[in-house]
């Protein structure tokens, strides 16, 4: 009896854990639910998950554009292989766990399954990775088994850079309809296969896989750059990949009959850019969309037999040339088969199209290519990045939608024999979920190259589609300035003197410089950078904010080099010059009372006061303890003149309430009530830099208050409550011919020492006789750790003077005192 056992590659098999009320398995593994998918994992997490392999996934789903549709995985050779009728062969398709080390665990598994077979001859079908254990498997035996012949189809035999891409930005839909890239991306860098899968030492001395901001990284260096990423778990991908690959380089067993597929004619991922360059390091090889043609060829070809299919990965394996070959492989019979070549000359140009921005991509052709054993584009993702690969010489158009805000920058790029031959650069566009782009690449045979053409749909109110310009880029020169940008503001009324605008608004131009300018970016104030295409009317309360704003801007080459950004201040004037009050209130102060414009920047009104029915010039005479109607009037720059607004203004209300020597004890909501019945607006409140509710209180301690209105704002020093500490250990004072030197500390009502401020003393003689003589304003001198001093003169008194009352005040010009003491004269 001859079997014929049929191993998938990598994702190819279900996994599977436990079962449901019907008894049948549940799938982890092929699963659209993330927690499902989630338990794969082979982190500390999942140790103790019980996930076994189920068989070969023959269907699956996936999604075109907005459509699901059923998939066809290894369903079509599955069922050729089994409808193998001639006498003296059985078929077994053979799932396993391939997230496992191949060497270890996974080669157990296809072992059990082959000792079951006792010693009847084997033919394995082996697709992509099983290709590998396939070979892994012979070489660990020693000879010791029964395969006599192998055929495999796609197989990596010195790995894939997409293994690597995998790692870094998880996986998009490729066949399947998958579970998000998160998911994807986490589970697998715990899988030990997929290190085992990355390009050999071998393949990284032929080529460079991973570009690092300009540098080819070798094959140790290329893992160092791996586990530097987050979520790396397993971190000896580097030991384990040697292992496989030094077992894969060696020969087949002489005794096993070895048939190698091909695909070709795909445009496959050769260097993945990695970290940010200015030259584009991405390359296109030849292969089957995902394993390089290097790669699939066996590293020794003495005892192999060599097919070519113009194929894709997965079009492999639902390819009815090859399933024909595989069958008549294994019956004997005839290879010689329409659409299968043993000769293969490599194609080495290929066009790519670049688009660079959250959007999803998809090709006119994409649909057909879905039931197709080959694509007419290869799709490589690199995280937000798209490549898209033309494989052919047809027509084609690409549409980028947009799923998110961002920039959309579209290049086209040709490369043969892995280098860049001609690269066309396309201005940036603003992504819109609700605008598509449409790339049309065309092929010139007289010039037996492509042509491409961007487009943008139209906007709502538009029914033009907008062509978007592009540069060729010269690929041997290299602009070592950098653009230079100037700026032109022209007053949409004609109206602006300087930088203050009127309320109509202005019209921006920026003019660039330089041959290779690719785009221009603005942003008016803190909003987002828009490109540049014409000339940008800027309007109040939608652009631009009444007042002060600032426009910055900036452009860049093609060549990646980049302007320092610029700005430009625009004041602009609103249609009515519009004002406010600021009060300041300290203690045994005048009021500190002024005007000035509600909106930043503008600082030339011309104001105009009348005091109580008396013009003043100014409003720097007035009393805390008395009401004043006040009237003004506002001129702004461009001799726009408001009427006479009356203000009434009383602050006695408020210092009475707050200005207590004991302090207010109540919330703000209760001082604002009384202090303002009739203001309507909530007032925006703070202690220092501290903003506080309506029902919170004023602490003991605290010294500065804001009451911000829209018209009027209070700035208001408090009144703290403090104490006096004598050091001074004695009530009684004796005369002495020289002064007395008192020390005192002053704390707050919590207790704190309080030495952030600069007390005043004043000493009387009791009795007094004379003001000028009896009481005296000494030098108050700060010491070292809050201490204070000052000196009382005994020497002269009269023998009438008792006492000395000294009373403590918190400023130089207060008219409350903190405390007073007093001392009796001995």
């Amino acid at each position: 009896m001859k079997h014929i056992l049929f191993l998938p590659g990598t994702m190819g098999s279900h996994l599977e854990e436990g079962s449901n009320l019907l008894g049948r398995p549940k799938r982890k593994w092929f699963s659209i639910m993330n927690k499902n998918v989630r338990r794969l994992a082979m982190d500390d997490s999942n140790k103790n998950n019980r996930i076994i392999p189920g068989p070969p996934i023959e269907n699956g789903i996936t999604l075109v554009g907005n459509m699901v549709k059923d998939n066809i995985i290894y369903r079509q050779i599955i069922d050729e292989l089994r409808s193998i009728k001639k006498e003296g062969y059985e078929f077994k398709p053979v799932g396993y766990d391939w997230r496992k080390n191949l060497l270890t665990e996974t080669f157990s598994y296809l072992d059990n399954v082959i000792s079951e077979l006792k010693s009847e001859e084997i033919i394995i079908v082996a697709h992509s990775m099983g290709g590998l254990l396939t070979k892994a498997y012979t070489k660990l035996k020693k000879g010791n088994h029964n395969i006599k012949q192998v055929i495999t189809i796609g197989t990596p035999w010195q790995g894939s850079p997409d293994s690597y891409n995998v790692l870094l930005n998880g996986v998009q839909d490729r066949g399947f309809f998958f579970p998000d890239i998160k998911t994807t991306k986490y589970i697998s860098r715990t899988f030990p296969s997929v290190f085992q899968l990355l390009p050999s030492e071998k393949y990284c001395k032929r080529f460079s896989y991973i570009n690092d901001c300009g540098k080819n990284l070798s094959w140790s260096e290329s893992f160092l750059k791996l586990y530097d990423l987050d979520d790396i778990y397993f971190k000896e991908g580097k030991e384990l990949n040697k292992a496989l690959y030094d077992l894969i380089e060696t020969d087949w067993d002489e005794s096993i009959d070895h048939h190698n597929i091909v695909g070709v004619k795909q445009g496959t991922l050769g260097t993945i850019p990695f970290g940010n360059s200015v030259d584009e390091n991405f390359a296109s090889v030849d292969g089957d969309e995902t394993v390089p043609l290097y790669s699939a060829l066996p590293p020794s070809t003495s005892n192999s037999k060599i097919y070519y299919a113009e194929a894709s990965h997965m079009g492999l394996v639902k390819y009815k040339p090859v399933i024909e070959l595989v069958k008549n492989i294994i019956l004997d019979e005839s290879t010689s088969i329409n659409g299968i070549t043993t000769q293969y000359l490599p194609k080495n140009d290929w066009t790519v199209v670049k688009v660079d921005c959250p959007v999803d991509v998809y090709y006119e052709k994409e649909e057909e290519d879905f039931d197709s054993h080959k694509k007419n584009m290869t799709k490589v993702f690199l995280g937000e990045t798209k490549y898209l690969i033309q494989n052919n010489e047809a027509e084609q158009t690409i549409e980028v939608e947009a799923y998110d805000e961002g920039r959309t920058q579209i290049e086209m790029i040709v490369t043969k024999d892995e280098k860049i031959v001609s690269k066309y650069k396309y201005k940036t566009i603003e992504a819109d979920p609700a605008r598509k782009a449409l790339v049309k690449l065309e092929f010139d045979k007289n010039e037996k190259e492509f042509t491409t053409e961007v487009r943008l749909e139209p906007e709502e109110d538009s029914k033009n589609e907008i062509i978007v310009k592009g540069i060729n880029v010269p690929l041997e020169k290299k602009i070592a300035s950098v653009p230079s940008t100037t700026s032109q503001l022209l007053a949409k009324s004609g109206k602006n003197i300087g930088d203050h605008y009127d309320e109509q608004g202005a019209i921006l131009s920026l003019i660039n410089k330089g041959e290779y300018v690719l785009d221009t970016f603005y942003k008016v104030n803190n909003n987002k950078w828009r490109i540049y295409n014409q000339e940008v009317e800027l309007l109040p309360e939608r652009d631009l904010e009444y007042g002060k704003n600032i426009i910055q801007y900036y452009s860049v080459d093609i060549f990646g080099n980049k302007e320092k950004i610029k700005s430009k201040k625009i004041i602009i004037n609103s249609i009515l010059p519009k004002a406010k009050f600021k009060v300041k209130l300290i203690p045994d102060m005048p009021v500190q009372l002024e005007m000035e414009s509600v909106y930043e920047g503008i600082k030339n009104y011309k104001f105009e006061y009348n005091v109580n029915n008396q013009e003043v010039k100014s409003l720097d005479k007035l009393s805390t303890g008395k009401a004043y109607k006040i009237s003004y009037r506002i001129t702004d720059i461009f001799d726009r003149r408001t009427e006479w607004i009356d203000f009434d203004f009383n602050l006695t209300k408020l210092v009475d309430t707050l200005w207590k020597i004991d302090g207010y004890q109540g919330t703000f909501k209760e001082l604002i009530d009384k202090a303002f019945p009739y203001k309507q607006e909530i007032p925006i409140i703070k202690i220092g830099n501290s903003t506080k509710g309506l029902n919170e209180k004023i602490s003991n301690t605290a010294k500065h208050l804001s009451i911000h209105y829209s018209d009027i704002e209070y700035d208001i020093e408090l009144v703290v409550k403090m104490d006096v500490y004598l050091h001074y250990h004695s009530e009684v004072i004796k005369k002495q011919d020289k002064p007395i030197e008192i020390k005192f500390s002053v704390f707050n009502i919590n207790g704190e020492q309080v030495s952030d401020f600069e007390p005043k003393v004043i000493y009387s003689y009791l009795p007094v006789r004379s003001e000028n003589t009896d009481i005296v304003n000494p030098e108050v001198k700060k010491l070292n750790k809050g201490i204070y001093s000052f000196k009382i003169q005994t020497k002269f008194l009269s023998s009438e003077v008792k006492k000395i009352k000294i009373e403590f005040k918190d400023t130089v010009n207060s008219t409350r005192s903190i405390t007073t003491k007093m001392l009796i004269l001995d």
